[in-house]
């Protein structure tokens, strides 16, 4: 009687423990879930020089979790270019999105503090075939090699968005 009182007693407290995990869980995505106030902070960050406003706000939007530099991006595409959110991450591709009358696939890569590697483009471009997407945006914070911000690989376009491009489409 006592080893059952014992193993009850037990088994609420660790479910307890584990509704405390979940709640806790439920507070952390709750506080990233985005709210307006990031266009006048990425806005409002300056520095002494241009280039010092430049490096400010690149290290401001690296620092970003994925989630949140994703959704600016797709929030940017929507407010900018009148973009409809049709799909969400398939096939490697962030989103897919219908503006112009075409369908546009969206890949964004933050974190990236070096060059991109050719590699990821490949394989953007690789995943825009299977999802048979005409055009690509691939965003990332990142240096991008000069001469490639546009990429033609047969009929289909990849535009690349980095850099003070990319910071100029978020303001």
């Amino acid at each position: 009687m006592l080893k059952r009182l014992a193993l009850h007693v037990r088994a609420e407290v660790s479910r307890l423990q584990s509704h405390r995990k979940n709640i806790q869980h439920y507070r952390q995505k709750k506080d990233e879930k985005p709210d307006n106030t990031f266009y006048l902070t990425l806005a409002e960050i300056r520095g002494e020089n241009p280039e010092d406003t430049f490096e400010r706000r690149m290290r401001y939007l690296r620092g970003l979790s994925p989630h949140l530099f994703e959704y600016m991006v797709l929030d940017a595409f929507c407010r900018k270019k009148k973009a409809v959110i049709k799909d969400h991450k398939s096939n490697g591709i962030d989103a897919i999105l219908y503006m112009e009358n075409r369908m546009h696939g969206i890949h964004c890569v933050p974190r990236l503090n070096g060059q991109i590697s050719m590699i990821l483009i490949k394989w953007f471009n690789h995943n825009l075939d299977k999802a048979d997407l005409d055009i690509g945006y691939f965003v990332h914070t990142g240096r991008t090699p000069s001469g490639l911000y546009k990429l033609y690989n047969g009929r289909r376009v990849v535009h690349i968005l980095s850099g003070q491009d990319l910071i100029d489409f978020l303001i």
